[in-house]
């Protein structure tokens, strides 16, 4: 696979770029949008906030996006190996055994989408980077990407979670896949490390249900 010559701050796109190369392999592919309702989440292990001062990496971002495919975790912006095995990724970089002694306002949402999905709908313009019409970042080189019957935006409500999202059945429109409390998102991370029946039972199951 020729590595995909990702961007800074636009981890949305990257994985989009890495789902494309990866999906043909087969397995199983998964994109995560990680936030909740107040926007404020934190992961450890970030390349960009390692320092003397901050040995540990640790940053409060809005959201991130990752790729889960089979049991590995792709992660462009951690320290971590690239890709890195699931279960080192959970607890390295988004620290689920510190989640019990942070405040609620961090506790994590993850929106779970399968990466055939993500790949159809997922649309960015871009427009979140700007700012009194000039990018924060510099974007990517490659065209903005456009989503299912010529949609050209719908990031950011995929971003928005709220812990009420976690019950709902039918999802919001422009949304994509299911949000999931972690606990059910380290279930099928355990599921994607076993290969027992019963757990590829339960992600065909998930993958099923959240084609939508």
């Amino acid at each position: 696979m020729i590595p995909y010559a990702h961007t800074s701050h636009y981890c949305e796109e990257n994985v989009w770029h890495l789902a494309k190369q990866k999906e043909p392999e087969g397995g199983y592919g998964f994109v995560v949008i990680i936030s909740n309702e107040n926007r404020t989440v934190p992961f450890w292990r970030h390349r960009s906030s390692i320092t003397p001062e901050n040995p540990e990496g640790m940053v409060i971002w809005d959201y991130h996006v990752i790729y889960i495919h089979d049991d590995q975790v792709y992660d462009y912006d951690s320290d971590v190996p690239f890709p890195c095995p699931v279960w080192d990724y959970i607890e390295q970089v988004l620290g689920v055994l510190r989640t019990p002694t942070l405040p609620d306002e961090l506790w994590k949402l993850y929106r779970i989408i399968p990466a055939p999905v993500y790949l159809k709908k997922f649309a960015s313009d871009r427009s979140h980077m700007l700012l009194d019409g000039k990018y924060l970042r510099t974007p990517p080189s490659t065209p903005c990407i456009v989503g299912e019957g010529g949609v050209t935006m719908n990031l950011m409500q995929n971003v928005l979670m709220r812990f009420f999202d976690v019950d709902r059945e039918e999802p919001l429109p422009m949304t994509m896949g299911h949000v999931h409390y972690e606990t059910s998102f380290i279930d099928l991370c355990r599921s994607l490390m076993d290969e027992d029946e019963d757990d590829d039972d339960f992600l065909d199951s998930e993958s099923s249900r959240m084609q939508t």
